[in-house]
């Protein structure tokens, strides 16, 4: 097992939405300016000491898996772009059905799977088959995934990112004891932003008009986040893909939704030389090469699955 842990800075506004239904706390559902649709930031409940023994409250968070996704975008495209420079339809060209094949495993890789409706398993796979293709594979055996209906665990676990505040500084104290609360959760004030634009020629509108489509609460630059993360794994490989994941989050420096209008950028002090994790990782997939084309090619031949009749059609 391994770790990796820092604290995430805002350096811009961050977004990160959640719906009405899902609101966590009274505040975010019946605050004055939902009358404008505006959507809440995600919220967590949490459990504080208080002075009067203890509180609940609905606690402003970036999810795990919102920040498990972009290290994963950013992993597998650095994976398989950059440094095998090798596409997945160039590895499957000669498997039976290789555009869905392909399909299959691009959902499987970037985002983590899907299982279409009607799809069955294909008879069995070994299971020193399975471990030895999910080992193989860096990316894979950190972040799992499904691929059509074979699922893959996953060795990593990204901690939602809280703010440092006084309130939950005593639940993060053990794993972060060096950290100093600065702000009360009541200093955390969220602001909205809205954008408009105006329909463009052609668009499915009788006349130019503008449109609001975006409105949402946002926690204000100067915010900073607990980020603690584990990768319960014990292969090179796998712990070489956890820290170059880390290491390209850090350099890519953004989270949450909206990055390209400059929302969520943000700084990552991460307990890792992002440099040396990135070229450790690089040159050990470099080293595998063979060995990361054979599995995924394992994948496709050796881990089948049946469409029904009727959901082919």
């Amino acid at each position: 097992m391994e770790e990796i842990k820092g604290i995430v800075t805002a350096l811009s506004p961050v977004i990160h939405s959640e719906s009405f239904s899902r609101a966590q706390d009274d505040e975010a559902k019946n605050r004055s300016d939902n009358t404008e649709n505006v959507k809440p930031f995600r919220r967590m409940r949490y459990i504080f000491a208080a002075d009067n023994g203890y509180a609940s409250r609905g606690v402003p968070v970036i999810s795990g898996n919102s920040l498990r996704g972009v290290g994963r975008g950013l992993l597998v495209r650095h994976s398989l772009e950059d440094v095998l420079d090798i596409t997945l339809e160039d590895i499957l060209q000669d498997v039976k059905g290789a555009g869905t094949v392909a399909k299959f495993m691009t959902i499987l890789f970037y985002k983590g799977g899907v299982t279409p409706k009607g799809i069955k398993a294909d008879g069995s796979v070994k299971a020193e088959t399975y471990l030895g293709v999910q080992r193989a594979i860096p990316w894979l055996d950190l972040l799992g995934g499904v691929y059509a209906v074979r699922h893959f665990e996953s060795a990593l676990k990204v901690g939602i990112l809280a703010p440092v505040t006084y309130e939950l500084a005593p639940l993060f104290a053990k794993d972060f004891p060096e950290v100093e609360p600065q702000l009360s959760l009541a200093d955390i004030q969220e602001t909205v932003v809205r954008h408009t634009r105006t329909t463009m020629p052609g668009e499915d509108s009788k006349e130019d008009s503008t449109q609001m489509i975006f409105a949402a609460a946002t926690l204000p630059a100067g915010t900073r986040f607990y980020s603690y993360n584990v990768c319960h794994s014990e292969s090179e490989g796998t712990l070489l893909a956890f820290r170059a994941m880390f290491a390209l989050i850090k350099l890519y420096g953004f989270v949450g939704g909206m990055s390209s209008k400059g929302f969520g950028h943000v700084s990552c002090d991460y307990n890792l030389d992002a440099t040396k994790a990135i070229s450790e990782y690089d040159a050990y997939l470099k080293t595998h090469r063979e060995e990361i084309i054979a599995s995924i090619l394992s994948i496709a031949t050796d881990f089948g699955y049946t469409l029904s009749e009727k959901d082919k059609k």
